[in-house]
């Protein structure tokens, strides 16, 4: 047989090789086309999504041609927005339309507030921030604190030490649900009545262990020392059955970070945590670091860190947790458990806890969103919080004015907030 036989056999699908793919008989179909949101903060993001059956590939104009017949593509909208997908085989074309409008905001209200707040002597000073959409809104600042004053955060330290923590889990280094005792044991003497402990439950406040163990505040000790010795001391409560609120959980889940990490708990926190996403004014400090309520933080750095979890554990186009473990603040972890000790005023805006995070009461959010809330309340009356419905975060950094009054002032500002989301202006 000639070389050009051979040719010509191959050219019409002769041989021994595979047949040729049936042509289509019909234009292809979009199954679907839309926006993570139809109307954005301008300048924000949103993702559109598309599945088509029968293309061979799609066109999402005006952003580019030849993209695979299903996928998804994350843009930063300006001004509002049309967009065309056109879907192609040999036989035709499909095309469906998008529009994505671009929102302005008016926060004259949210700024008289604000303004408020020193001449009526609520606060000495006070940073406040909102980000919609990942794209800062609106800040504002009043008295000696500047829009990126550091201050210490006392207990909104919780939801960044729990987040370092999750990174050993992305990592499969720590289950949230084995006995501490697999990474405490030979390093502590962990007492066979606390054997169900598991780190979730540190992380939850459900874990039964002394509340009143004041180590967690001597800075001449180190966290191995500070953990034997909430070790040592008489349960609580049992161990997953009730929610109480406290310092001394997080306190072992900070040494469980020190084994698996080899690091100092301040050392893991900045490598895991606060440089992977830009964070250079969060840090915690000494030998025995306050877990719970030891960080200082910024308004632009805390508003990073939330970004992250409103944007299902992803910084930019990167994942940074996987979905699922960045998802799992969004739901309760307490209910059903009886509640024995609380922060002043937490009774009052909060209807669960998990992994660091306070679940406000739905009734809050006065019908304008669906919510979740969730916020990470401190002593000194700093007040971070997210909702994941309205997509947005926000952060009032105070200095020492008292849990009570950052809870206070976080009240009234949350409606003036979702008013202009939810376009009730």
């Amino acid at each position: 047989m000639s070389l050009a036989l051979l040719w010509g056999l191959s050219a019409c699908g002769g041989g021994s090789g595979a047949p040729p793919a049936p042509l289509p008989t019909v234009a292809p179909r979009i199954d679907s086309f839309q926006a993570s949101s139809t109307a954005v903060a301008r300048g924000g993001e949103v993702t559109l999504s598309w599945s088509t059956s029968g293309a061979d590939v799609v066109d999402l104009e005006p952003l580019a041609q030849g993209l695979p017949p299903d996928g998804e593509r994350r843009v930063r909208v300006q001004d509002s927005s049309f967009y065309t997908l056109s879907a192609r085989n040999a036989i035709g074309t499909t095309t469906q339309n998008l529009n994505v409008a671009a929102v302005d905001y008016d926060w004259t209200a949210l700024q008289a507030e604000l303004d408020s707040l020193i001449p009526e002597a609520v606060v000495d000073a006070y940073v406040f921030e909102l980000r919609v959409d990942d794209v800062t809104v609106f800040r504002s600042n009043g008295g000696d604190l500047q829009p990126d004053s550091a201050v210490f955060v006392a207990s909104a330290s919780k939801a960044l030490a729990s987040a370092a923590l999750l990174t050993l889990v992305r990592d499969g280094l720590l289950d949230l649900d084995e006995p501490v005792a697999t990474y405490l044991e030979p390093e502590i003497d962990w007492p066979s009545p606390k054997s169900a402990i598991t780190t979730r439950m540190l992380l939850n406040h459900t874990s039964g262990l002394a509340t009143d163990i004041d180590c967690i505040s001597d800075p001449a000790s180190d966290l191995r020392e500070c953990v034997q010795s909430i070790a040592d001391a008489p349960l609580q409560s049992v161990p997953g059955n009730a929610f109480a609120y406290g310092g001394n959980s997080y306190q072992v889940a900070g040494l469980i970070a020190e084994i698996l990490s080899g690091q100092s708990f301040n050392t893991f926190f900045i490598e895991r945590l606060a440089d992977p996403l830009d964070m250079p004014q969060t840090r915690f400090f000494g030998t025995n670091p306050r877990v719970a309520g030891g960080a200082t933080t910024s308004a632009p750095d805390y508003l990073r860190f939330m970004q992250m979890l409103l944007s299902e554990g992803r910084v930019g186009d990167e994942p940074f947790l996987p979905q699922a473990l960045a998802r799992e603040v969004r739901s309760s972890q307490i209910q059903g458990r009886p509640r024995r000790q609380l922060p002043p005023g937490a009774s009052a805006f909060f209807d669960g806890y998990a992994l660091g995070w306070w679940h406000t009461r739905s009734n809050a959010l006065q019908g304008l969103s669906d919510g979740p809330e969730i916020s990470d309340p401190g002593l000194f009356g700093t007040v971070p919080w997210m909702d994941f419905d309205r997509r947005y975060a926000a952060i009032l950094l105070l200095r020492s004015e008292g849990v009570v009054v950052g809870v206070q002032i976080w009240d009234d500002l949350r409606p003036l907030i979702l008013a202009q989301l939810a376009g009730q202006s």
